[in-house]
């Protein structure tokens, strides 16, 4: 299933999207080696929920670092900026 991937510069970026996104579905998880090497975390949800996840964070004023898209292929990740 795909899934989208928000990248923030901090963890504390990351806990507060999460407060104001968890109705979405969304959850943490470890930034993703294909967006930047880090180790920092970042938000994911389905990939149906982005826009609905990206307005709550632009209408909250809560800075992100990037939105991508993400499904595994034959094992393989592909990561995809939106």
């Amino acid at each position: 299933m795909k899934k989208f991937v928000i990248a923030f510069d901090n963890q504390d970026e990351v806990y507060d999207a999460l407060d104001a996104t968890e109705a979405f579905g969304t959850r943490v998880i470890p930034l993703l080696p294909e967006i930047r090497e880090s180790c920092g975390l970042s938000l994911m949800g389905d990939i149906d929920k982005v826009d609905d996840v990206v307005g709550i964070l632009k209408e909250k004023q809560l800075p992100y670092n990037g939105v991508y898209s993400y499904e595994r292929e034959h094992g393989n990740r592909k990561v995809e900026e939106l």
